[in-house]
């Protein structure tokens, strides 16, 4: 494998703007702010092939593990605006998403978040990096916790001005993550309120009468928003894409309490008037729907699961896909799993596509995806990925009021 900068590729088709990677390039690892991502920028690649001295790319390296030739680190340095320390590959990688990254992200990437497993870490194709992270860790600690914060503050105040308590079952979630029960992960401006027990899925069976919206789920009582085009309705208890020109998606209005869910349903793709058709399920659902990651069968590369990062209204970047060309879904589980910044896409039960993204985090809600009409999705099913307490460690709520108790 090769790594470099390279430019991001940026296709217009069906009224949206997908971002995808340069001509051979096989893995990607986004470079652009959060303000950047709807625009042209440039991102970090891996070539199957050495791209050579294309226009816009900057090669890198040609070894995962290898040093980093000085030369090419300088230049690397200049075009980032930023000092690097660490010498191989892995580690400058792992330095730019931790130290040089940005918890808003307002004028660089965010920062790589950690998994439940107490890990934290990037992949880029062959080349993964992963390091133990604790909460009280001097050097890895500080962005993760900005973030932490950011969220909570944003949540807490999108939930009190709808009159809801969930925020308080997202902080007990996070609280079990870290393993920790203080008020670090509060906001110093905010009050010291009690975490409500988290625990939270949804689900639908889609078993109702046919209808040309979802509407209130089979199961729990909450409701479904159309947010893309015509979004998704009920038909012979499935539901079924409305086929709007510019694609169709219905946003889960159940919130969750941890950014690191799952969410799956069961999909079967049809060949819909014209070409491309795609059908999947959307995680980290921003309150809009218009911000999150969705992971589609889609015929836009070619019939492969892909990884799409939605950067806001029919604007999209291509993360990841599984490159295998393999049958549409007929009946077939999808299911997405986001962790920290690990994302992983599975079909059928097996595997197919992993990435590292850093840019959302804190978005708790769920949705469907289709581009053409007759998309069908089935037994929808979504939900908190578990986290602590283990035999050690009592439920942070119960852990929490000791704490202030005493």
């Amino acid at each position: 494998m090769y790594f470099a900068t390279a430019p991001y590729r940026k296709v217009l088709a069906h009224g949206q703007t997908w971002f995808h990677w340069p001509q051979g390039a096989r893995h990607a690892l986004d470079l652009r702010p959060l303000s950047g991502q709807r625009h042209h920028g440039r991102g970090l690649f891996a070539f199957e092939r050495d791209p050579g001295k294309r226009l816009g790319i900057s090669l890198i390296a040609d070894d995962p593990q290898g040093i980093v030739p000085q030369t090419r680190r300088q230049a690397l340095e200049a075009e980032l605006g930023t000092s690097l320390s660490a010498t191989r590959l892995d580690e400058i990688l792992f330095e730019l998403f931790s130290a040089h990254a940005e918890a808003a992200g307002t004028t660089r990437w965010r920062p790589v978040m950690p998994k439940r497993d107490g890990t934290i870490g990037l992949a880029i194709g062959p080349l993964a990096i992963r390091k133990r992270f604790e909460i009280d860790d001097p050097e890895l600690s500080p962005k993760v916790i900005a973030v932490l914060r950011q969220n909570y503050k944003a949540q807490r105040t999108a939930d009190r001005a709808r009159g809801s308590k969930q925020y308080l079952r997202s902080l007990d979630w996070q609280l079990a993550k870290y393993r920790t029960t203080d008020h670090r992960l509060i906001q110093g401006d905010l009050p010291d309120e009690e975490p409500l027990p988290h625990a939270t899925t949804a689900t639908d069976s889609f078993d109702r009468a046919d209808s040309p919206s979802l509407g209130t789920s089979s199961e729990g009582g909450w409701s479904w928003t159309n947010t893309d085009g015509w979004g998704f309705g009920i038909v012979s208890n499935a539901a079924e894409s409305g086929g709007h020109g510019s694609g169709d998606a219905s946003r889960a209005d159940k919130d969750l309490s941890g950014d690191d869910h799952y969410v799956q349903a069961v999909a079967t793709k049809v060949s819909g008037t014209g070409s491309v058709p795609d059908v999947g399920v959307i995680a980290r659902s921003s309150s809009s729907g218009h911000a999150g990651y969705m992971y589609t069968h889609s015929d836009f590369v070619g019939g492969d699961c892909a990884l799409y990062r939605i950067n806001g209204f029919n604007n999209y970047t291509l993360i990841t896909d599984d490159n295998d060309n393999h049958a549409a879904p007929n009946g077939d589980l999808m299911r997405l799993e986001v962790d920290g910044s690990d994302l992983e896409g599975f079909f059928a039960g097996v595997s197919h596509v992993t990435g590292t993204d850093t840019t959302h985090t804190g978005q708790t809600r769920t949705g469907l995806r289709a581009f053409r009409g007759g998309q069908r999705l089935d037994d929808f099913e979504a939900g908190d990925l578990v986290v602590g307490p283990s035999a050690a460690m009592p439920a942070a709520a119960h852990h929490y009021r000791q704490r202030r108790a005493g």
